[in-house]
């Protein structure tokens, strides 16, 4: 059986509120995992996934939508974490999501 997100010790999960916004932080999943990640998030009520990461995801932006059926808008922001802090035009696409 593929983990969930209730399985917090494989997908490292954090849910932040903050004013009217949630926002629920995880790993990315992968093709084996995606049903499930996929099933928890829309328990979850998520409306975005925001993909920030420098290494190419094994599921594309265009499947995980999909699994979504279409629902779900998914972004993917291109961001090695722990290299400092991101750039301006990372910082402006995001604030532009969360508007």
């Amino acid at each position: 059986m593929a983990p969930t997100l209730e399985d917090s010790s494989s997908f490292g999960v954090v849910d932040f509120r903050h004013a009217k916004l949630n926002f629920v932080i995880t790993a990315d999943p992968s093709a084996q995992t995606l049903e499930n990640y996929v099933k928890d998030l829309k328990k979850l009520n998520v409306q975005t996934v925001v993909r920030c990461s420098a290494k190419k995801s094994t599921v594309s932006d265009e499947k995980m939508t999909q699994q979504f059926g279409g629902a779900v808008k998914v972004y993917g922001l291109d961001f090695f974490d722990g290299n400092g802090a991101p750039s301006h035009g990372v910082v402006e696409e995001w604030l532009a999501i969360v508007r």
